[in-house]
């Protein structure tokens, strides 16, 4: 959810107020709708029943729009993204933009679901609609990489990075997909050029030592995987015409010696692309472009972006469960950074006061919605929070990813029932 439920609010009201002016009904309609995608995120189960309700009485298409996304929140991804796919040209008929973010949100429900190939299709119709939209292009990339088609991956990513050359994010996901191809000089010089952009990144961090690691040297030196500066500079500035940077064409060597590293290098490019698709929700997670001017909402005007419903939070800094900025530690309950490897608990809230973090006030919360840890889900370690390992793995709801340790001890957890 990298931009809120906002935009799709920003989106249906403009598909309300096609006329001049708006009138009683569709501000009423308008209204209904935002409650609607509100309670979606929040209790979609309840969401589906009012969705029902008021397409009972009218609501039409946009109520429709609304059961779809309360049953994304509700984990039936793959109903969700077909519905989707239907209300897309619906919906967007008389405005492309908005067609093209509904298919976005569309892909990324069949990315949930696992099936890469309907999420792949779904973003080609949204950038047939959107050509320029960079985070489309990063999102199809995504998908084409979930499914092991690297040099397609990063052919969307040069895409990109050509239209927006300052996307921390694409050089990281582009460096994983050369590293499943072996390319690994490639794979570091964007390495180098994310951590230029976002100094300290962890997940860079991680793919570099990976890489090192790999290639038998400690993970503390640079030795022959330093990125060669003249091609570092030609993939920087010198693409050719099909925007792909001149050192990938190397003819099928490169690529028969990516099948041949097998499991090592899928392991790695899996994790890296895992942690985007269930830590970082894609660019277009819940965008929808193009209608900012139907709506007078501040949200609008901000783009679309607004701060997610916060999950359930302990009220008052000293209540039990409430992590220390000194010491990590739950005083009377528990955090997620304080389990052992196996140990598996249900979330009970998230709390982000205390925890030292350089995020802006919000955003933890916001990343653990995205996440998948809300209240009462699942979660099981896998390697816990050793001191200076950063970060850990956990499940969440028979899903992997990596959780920084600061996140971890804002996860408020209690025994598994």
């Amino acid at each position: 959810m990298n931009r809120r439920n906002a935009y799709l609010i920003t989106a249906a009201l403009a598909l309300f107020s096609a006329g001049p002016a708006f009138s009683a009904p569709a501000v009423d309609h308008n209204r209904e709708f935002q409650a609607c995608l509100t309670l979606a995120e929040k209790r979609p189960a309840e969401a589906l029943e009012s969705a029902q309700t008021w397409l009972n009485r009218g609501g039409g298409d946009h109520a429709r729009l609304c059961q779809a996304l309360a049953l994304f929140h509700k984990g039936d991804f793959t109903t969700a993204g077909a519905r989707l796919e239907e209300l897309a040209p619906v919906l967007g008929k008389d405005d492309p933009k908005a067609g093209a973010s509904i298919l976005g949100r569309a892909g990324w429900a069949w990315l949930r679901a696992g099936d890469n190939v309907r999420a792949e299709r779904a973003y080609s119709r949204a950038l047939a609609l959107q050509p320029d939209d960079v985070d489309l292009l990063i999102d199809r990339a995504i998908a084409r990489a979930e499914t092991e088609r690297f040099w397609d991956a990063v052919a969307d990513l040069d895409a990109a990075l050509k239209k927006d050359p300052r996307r921390p994010e694409a050089y990281l996901y582009r460096a994983a997909a050369h590293k499943a191809l072996a390319n690994d000089r490639q794979a570091v010089a964007d390495i180098d050029r994310a951590l230029e952009l976002r100094p300290g990144d962890p997940d860079a961090l991680l793919l570099r030592a990976t890489i090192k690691a790999q290639a038998g040297q400690s993970a503390g030196r640079a030795g022959g995987l330093e990125p060669d500066r003249s091609q570092h500079a030609e993939q920087r500035g010198g693409e050719d015409g099909a925007g792909q940077p001149r050192p990938l064409r190397q003819g099928a060597g490169s690529r028969r010696q990516g099948r041949r590293e097998g499991t090592g290098t899928r392991k790695t490019i899996i994790a890296i692309w895992s942690l985007r698709s269930f830590y970082k929700a894609p660019a277009t997670f819940s965008r929808l472009d193009g209608c900012e001017r139907f709506a007078g909402s501040s949200a609008a005007k901000r783009g679309g972006q607004e701060r997610a419903p916060h999950l359930p939070v302990r009220s008052g800094a000293a209540m039990s469960g409430h992590p220390t900025p000194e010491t990590g530690q739950s005083p009377g309950g528990r955090h997620l950074g304080e389990l052992k490897k196996g140990e598996r608990a249900r979330v009970t809230g998230v709390d982000e006061r205390g925890v030292v973090t350089t995020l802006p006030e919000g955003e933890l919360e916001r990343r653990m919605i995205e996440m998948g840890l809300v209240e009462g889900s699942h979660v099981e370690v896998l390697h816990e929070a050793f001191p200076g390992r950063d970060p850990i793995a956990i499940r969440v709801n028979e899903h992997t990813l990596a959780l920084r340790r600061a996140e971890a001890r804002a996860v408020l957890v209690a025994p598994a029932a």
